[in-house]
């Protein structure tokens, strides 16, 4: 069976949305998966909760963050036209 570029490329595309809508519902995420939902790259956001800017969690040693709390800050994050 040949799959032409684009239907390949959509396949993908429905996979990776799906993982995310999966990620998003549940309750914690782990650093990798907040930049993946985020589109950034996992040290980018290790560097964003190390400062504080996203708000996390600490569970012992693991890192966390709450899916509402990052639903909640991406929307802070909009600016609204002047």
């Amino acid at each position: 069976m040949y799959l032409s570029k684009s239907s390949v490329k959509t396949y993908f595309w429905i996979r990776e949305t799906t993982m995310d809508r999966e990620k998003l519902d549940r309750l914690l995420l782990r650093p990798g998966e907040v930049g993946e939902v985020l589109g950034l790259c996992r040290s980018k956001a290790y560097e964003l909760i190390a400062c504080g800017t996203i708000p996390s969690i600490r569970i012992g040693k693991s890192v966390r963050v709450s899916a509402e709390t990052l639903r909640k800050w991406v929307s802070d994050q909009q600016v609204s036209p002047p």
